[in-house]
């Protein structure tokens, strides 16, 4: 369910336009080179769902939502503390309010115990909090950056000329990477100590990488 609230993909329902039954077309036919009417996912096959009102068409040249950015959702201060008493021993507890995310989102409760309970915890963080300026800090936090970094991935839309007339029926999906070289350097867990106090005490040492 998070993922259809997130995400805009090819053939997913979104306002009201005629040209495209009100569906998102975000592929090109190759046959003849013509983008599809979605050309700005042109690079990945996907849109943003997250943060759009869908009453609104032209965000940047017309009226804007009133909706200010959240810093800090009541689902994010669950999952904060689900992961505190994961860090206490206390399991049974963040099931709890793992699973109070969860319920709200649709998805069925969780069981896990241990390691899986903690990797469920961080995927549970991944998802419901995607694109809310948190997953660096999560990366951080947890020293997972050789998982987390990896090359990203999107997919390849083509459609097809039936007869002659520009169809998006039946698309061929090709999955794709489109950035390869996702660099991180270890020295990015830390932030370095400012010169200033550097000069001002001799015994300190400088984090790795700085």
């Amino acid at each position: 369910p998070r993922f259809y609230a997130t995400i805009l993909y090819d053939g997913a329902t979104w306002q009201s336009r005629a040209s495209t039954n009100n569906k998102m077309q975000p592929g090109y036919w190759p046959q003849d080179n013509t983008q599809g009417p979605d050309w700005a996912s042109f690079s990945t096959g996907y849109y943003l769902r997250k943060f759009l009102d869908i009453n609104f068409q032209y965000v940047y040249f017309g009226t804007r939502p009133d909706q200010p950015w959240v810093h800090l959702r009541y689902a994010e201060i669950l999952l904060n503390y689900a992961e505190a008493c994961i860090a206490l021993g206390q399991e049974d507890e963040a099931r709890t309010y793992i699973n109070m995310i969860r319920t709200r989102a649709g998805m069925p409760a969780v069981t896990d115990a241990g390691q899986n309970l903690i990797n469920r915890l961080r995927n549970e963080r991944r998802v419901e909090l995607a694109w809310e300026e948190r997953r660096i800090w999560d990366v951080r936090r947890w020293m997972i950056a050789d998982q987390a970094y990896v090359p990203a991935t999107g997919i390849d839309v083509q459609y097809h000329i039936d007869n002659g007339v520009h169809t998006t029926d039946d698309p061929l999906y090709t999955p794709k990477v489109v950035e390869p070289n996702r660099n991180w350097k270890n020295s990015h867990y830390f932030i370095p100590i400012a010169r200033d106090e550097m000069n001002k005490n001799n015994l300190l040492v400088q984090n790795p990488g700085y």
